[in-house]
């Protein structure tokens, strides 16, 4: 394969091929879902232009406007395709290593009483 391809063409590929076959519709829609965020926060960058750096911050901008677990899920999709496509000898590096993941946290919800005895 060639290293030249983007994350977002191998990631789709990788998941119509490996993913599709095995998994039910409505989880194969949040392999889409994670394939056009890739497109918004990757966009045309090569795999063999990602770096550790060049992830986390990909990563942290995505983690700004999306829950930890959304975060979590992302990140988890990606490294999928990350570890397999290293495995097969394209990419010489796991950029998805020891990623940190955060995200915006849930507001709690106030409780509110209405008399003292509730």
């Amino acid at each position: 394969m060639n290293r030249e391809i983007t994350l977002a063409a191998y990631f789709k590929e990788w998941m119509e091929t490996f993913k599709k076959p095995a998994i039910s519709p409505v989880t194969y829609i949040k392999y889409e879902n994670t394939h056009k965020h890739i497109l918004t926060y990757f966009g045309a960058t090569n795999l063999d232009q990602l770096d550790r750096q060049t992830y986390q911050q990909a990563l942290n901008q995505f983690a700004r406007t999306h829950a930890k677990r959304t975060t979590a899920g992302f990140h988890k999709q990606i490294r999928a395709a990350v570890l397999d496509i290293l495995e097969e000898g394209t990419i010489n590096t796991d950029f998805t290593r020891k990623a940190i993941v955060t995200g915006r946290e849930k507001k709690k919800a106030k409780v509110m009483f209405h008399s003292y005895s509730d």
